[in-house]
């Protein structure tokens, strides 16, 4: 009989290991209408947080959706650029935290507009320094505080401590096997060329809210659907149009108008008494009889049968 000799080293390795419980039901990532559902909470986000950039920084900002993926935190990483700067931030009660990684250049561009300048021009690419983490802080912070009405529809959240890293190396998220939804969010400044940033949210920090984000799915279609129809329907009333009131034509030949001097007098088809056309984009809506306000010329509508 022959035995193997073994070393210490891996007697206590086999020791140490444990078996771990794995429950094969629990998913581990979301499904294409949860996806849906929190696509539409982060869209609601960008907007308000284009509202507060543009009235921070005092020029119009955009902050577009771009495309929603699922990828392990490992691959997360590697496709983020260092240095920059990298937003962790928590959203109390959901558990883990999320990242919101922008590129060194954009920051550097947005600390010079908040500063007075143009934000154009070769930009340096190295870390932040104090004063520049400070202010490129404040305005994350002031952006990401718009995520917390942005999660009403589907749960009630707060928006935790904000902390400013300039390396993925320094952020610890999740194990690297752990599945993230990485969100490509373009920003641009006036006619500027947009600059990509992301948006990582761990599967920890959505896990407890996955069952309401597939339940809102339809409800938050219908219900953006109706908020955008009253929305145009509001705004139509507020649109200036052009009004004319309008004599009836008269008719000259060109010889006429050619001879016409300072001073002549253009007899008008228009009788005496006869109402005005009022016309909006070239369409009669109403008829008007002329009268004075104040020292302004104006007309008041009248009906078709007090013209007769």
């Amino acid at each position: 009989m022959t035995s193997t000799a073994t070393e210490p080293g891996q007697n206590r390795a086999s020791q140490k290991r444990t078996p771990r419980s794995f429950d094969f039901r629990k998913p581990k990532s979301l499904e294409r209408n949860q996806l849906r559902s929190l696509q539409m909470v982060l869209e609601s986000f960008l907007r308000a947080a284009s509202s507060v950039l543009t009235a921070s920084m005092r020029i119009p900002f955009r902050l577009q959706m771009g495309e929603l993926e699922q990828k392990p935190w490992e691959e997360v990483i590697s496709l983020l650029e260092d240095p920059a700067s990298i937003a962790v931030f928590s959203l109390p009660p959901l558990p883990s935290k999320a990242i919101w990684h922008m590129p060194i250049e954009l920051s550097m561009r947005m600390i010079d507009m908040r500063l007075g300048g143009s934000g154009k021009g070769d930009i340096p690419k190295r870390p932040l320094s104090d004063l520049e983490r400070v202010i490129i802080k404040n305005l994350t912070e002031d952006m990401l505080a718009q995520i917390v009405p942005a999660f009403a529809p589907i749960t009630s959240v707060a928006l935790g401590g904000v902390n400013l890293e300039t390396s993925t190396q320094f952020v610890q998220l999740v194990s690297l096997s752990e599945m993230c939804v990485l969100a490509q969010i373009e920003i641009s400044a006036s006619n500027e060329p947009p600059i990509s940033t992301a948006i990582c949210l761990p599967f920890p920090l959505l896990r407890p809210i996955t069952e309401i984000l597939n339940n809102r799915a339809n409800a938050m279609e219908d219900e953006v659907d109706h908020t955008l129809s009253q929305n145009i329907e509001r705004r139509l009333y507020d649109v200036p149009v052009e009004v004319a009131v309008e004599f009836e034509p008269t008719l000259l030949t060109s010889r006429e108008i050619v001879s016409l001097a300072v001073g002549d007098v253009v007899r008008l088809s228009h009788r005496k008494g006869q109402p005005l056309r009022v016309r909006v984009d070239s369409t009669e809506l109403y008829l008007a009889q002329p009268t004075q306000v104040g020292k302004r010329v104006a007309c008041v509508l009248v009906e078709p049968e007090e013209t007769k």
